[in-house]
């Protein structure tokens, strides 16, 4: 039995909440629902990549706060996309992350893909050439987690600089286990680095599942807020509930004007 839940609509209508795990954030940078999508890629049982990249765009619609449902995974994933592996070298991988800026910088510097075990600055308009040309690129690659984490502050903050005590830097030559979908592993959105690559491996594991799985083991109800959410809980058993908590802004990828 799924841990998540197909309510009556009355009762879908109550659980809601109106702040909602959002697929866009307000910094144009990368947001809550998409970090959500990216870590359940990456972390996989049969992916266990070192990081994930997924399109924007591929995610359809929020979540909304509170007990997750059925018909909110299939509005946010409506298409039936899965999870391929590749290996990448830390050249194309920069060579992707600038095609990200460069696509993002023409939409408003808002991101056009979604990340998880890996952070950079997205440069919409900035010296990216090596003889001072302007334009988009990524700058500050780095792989890992939490690699914006302030001592000072004791926790990540989304604003601030690299921390090369969490993260290390990208480095050109070597190889990365890459978590990706099967849209842009095709070289849908335009994404030609990964068409080109001889490496991909179709996991057969759709994104929906990935993120129904992670999303089970790491927020359950714990807690009935109210007695609509004790009548579904009573009626389905264990469901997952979403809250700003899990794999928050954090900055991973930041928008950037020099």
């Amino acid at each position: 039995v799924f841990s998540y839940v197909n309510a009556k609509e009355d009762q879908m209508d109550k659980a809601s909440a109106d702040v909602k795990i959002a697929r866009t954030d307000n910094t144009g940078g990368d947001s809550q629902l998409g970090n959500m999508v990216a870590r359940s890629m990456q972390l996989t049982d049969g992916v266990e990549a070192e990081f994930a990249i997924t399109n924007s765009l591929g995610i359809r619609a929020d979540f909304e706060r509170g007990p997750l449902t059925i018909e909110q995974m299939f509005n946010v994933f409506p298409f039936e996309n899965s999870i391929t592996v590749m290996y990448l070298s830390g050249a194309e991988v920069q060579e992707t992350l600038d095609f990200v800026a460069r696509r993002s910088s023409g939409r408003g510097c808002r991101t056009q893909a979604q990340v998880s075990g890996i952070a950079f600055d997205m440069v919409c308009n900035g010296v990216c050439g090596p003889n001072g040309e302007r334009g988009a690129c990524a700058k500050n690659i780095v792989i890992g987690d939490d690699c914006r984490f302030d001592a000072g502050l004791g926790r990540v903050n989304p604003d601030g600089p690299i921390n090369l005590s969490k993260c290390a830097p990208l480095v050109p030559t070597s190889l990365y286990r890459v978590a990706v979908n099967d849209y842009i592993a095709g070289g849908g959105s335009g994404f030609e680095v990964l068409k080109r690559n001889t490496s991909k491996q179709d996991t057969g594991i759709s994104l929906r599942d990935a993120l129904r799985v992670f999303l089970n083991l790491r927020s359950p109800c714990t807690t009935q807020v109210d007695d609509s959410m004790t009548l579904v809980t009573e009626s389905y058993g264990a469901i997952s509930c979403l809250n700003d908590t899990i794999e928050p802004h954090d900055g991973r990828i930041r928008p950037v004007f020099e």
